[in-house]
């Protein structure tokens, strides 16, 4: 249990590292050094996610949550990606946005772990 905990936590913060590193990367910092830990964070969130809802289908609220953040997860990526003729600004606003609704669900996704008995 303690380390599905760390698991959910630890997504709250990759979630939170992929839009700074897609910022930074928008902005010209370090773009190839960006673009490659970008790759490593979205990987490694999207494998997590999959691992965290294979051992939750006897948990319907975990699931659900989870079920959640896999939406959000998607609609991050999809923002990351947004066609580059759009101008950078409500790119970002979308990112930024998004990014804090999927650090909010995978918050509560953490809680609901938490409190499942030993």
């Amino acid at each position: 249990l303690g380390k599905m905990v760390n698991l959910a936590g630890r997504e709250r913060m990759l979630s939170q590292r992929a839009a700074k590193l897609f910022m930074f990367r928008n902005m010209g910092i370090q773009v190839s050094r960006c673009q490659d830990e970008l790759q490593h964070t979205q990987d490694e969130f999207s494998s997590t996610l999959a691992k965290l809802s294979l051992t939750t289908h006897d948990q319907p609220k975990i699931k659900n949550e989870l079920d959640k953040v896999a939406q959000h997860w998607d609609a991050l990526q999809s923002a990351m990606t947004s066609s580059s003729e759009l101008s950078f600004s409500p790119i970002a606003r979308k990112v930024f946005t998004t990014s804090e609704n999927l650090l909010q669900r995978m918050d509560t996704a953490v809680n609901l772990y938490a409190g499942l008995p030993n």
